[in-house]
């Protein structure tokens, strides 16, 4: 008895060793380096790392444009432009690989774009055809104009630390912003050279990045001041994203993704030859980083 238990031990250890020997370890690119969204017009929303690989579509539909991503929370947010035309746009509520969607909103006009609050589990959704920007529950439920009689309120940036709403319009070349509780409205940037196509801001330096029609990165003090162009010659760019962390600008152009330093040094193209159309622009750092 004692000699099976004893050979019936050997073998399970044996098996358990080249079982976990046979085990890979798990970690993807995206598990090490945090991973990014943008969205395709023409196809929908990719997911990749954010170093380019591991690329994969995980919402197959056209005519979307802004997303907003919520990895507190574990949700994306995207809206889509239905064949009723661009006074009925949905609002879509998924996880972040694109599984159960949800339809939050489908009376929005023309939206310009879509962010999140984690803290408070808001979104907020710039409707340039009403000329406001809305805020509803994370689930949808309690929908109430945030602010009104705005000139066409277009690309967004939420700043979840310092609670403000910064804001892009369609027709002026400034940006706006206001306090999450509605207060201390002010001008960020006036006279800019050309709407903002995307932007985002730096908390740790104060600073304010921000994309132009006519091709071109340009950044600035938030308060105006040490304004340059970092790149030019862009391809009709669309879509900008900052991660903090590692000090880097990541951006959506003509049929590719591509990366910077925050100083505009080093350019690189992640992601090439899909189709010609992307547009909005979100990362989210590793999961164990997540604030």
């Amino acid at each position: 008895m004692r000699r099976q238990l004893s050979l019936w031990l050997s073998l399970f250890c044996c098996c358990t060793s080249l079982a976990s020997a046979a085990e890979p370890d798990g970690e993807s690119a995206s598990d090490m380096l945090g991973v990014m969204y943008w969205t395709d017009r023409t196809a929908g929303i990719y997911r990749a790392a954010r170093d380019g690989s591991e690329v994969k579509r995980i919402v197959e539909r056209t005519h979307i444009d802004s997303i907003a991503v919520d990895g507190k929370g574990g949700k994306l947010y995207w809206t889509a432009i239905t064949n009723r035309g661009l006074q009925f746009v949905q609002l879509w509520q998924g996880n972040l690989d694109g599984t159960l969607p949800t339809l939050l909103a489908d009376d929005l006009n023309w939206v310009g774009d879509v962010v999140c609050d984690p803290v408070d589990q808001h979104v907020y959704i710039a409707s340039m055809g009403d000329s406001k920007i809305i805020r509803m529950n994370a689930d949808g439920t309690e929908r109430k104009d945030f602010l009104v009689g705005i000139p066409r309120p277009s690309r967004m940036f939420l700043d979840a630390k310092d609670r403000k709403l910064y804001w892009a319009s369609n027709n002026l070349p400034r940006i706006d912003c206001v306090k999450l509780d509605g207060s201390g409205r002010e001008a960020v940037l006036e006279n800019m050279p050309g709407v903002a196509l995307g932007f985002g801001v730096d908390p740790v330096d104060k600073k304010i990045y921000w994309i132009a029609q006519r091709g071109a990165l340009f950044c600035s003090k938030l308060d105006g001041s040490e304004r340059q162009q970092l790149l030019g010659e862009l391809n009709n760019p669309d879509g900008l994203a900052i991660d903090v962390e590692n000090r880097k600008l990541y951006w959506a152009e003509k049929g590719k993704v591509s990366r910077a330093n925050l100083d505009g040094n080093t350019p690189e193209t992640l992601v090439s030859e899909k189709t010609d159309l992307y547009s909005s622009l979100e990362i989210l750092p590793p999961e164990s980083k997540s604030p």
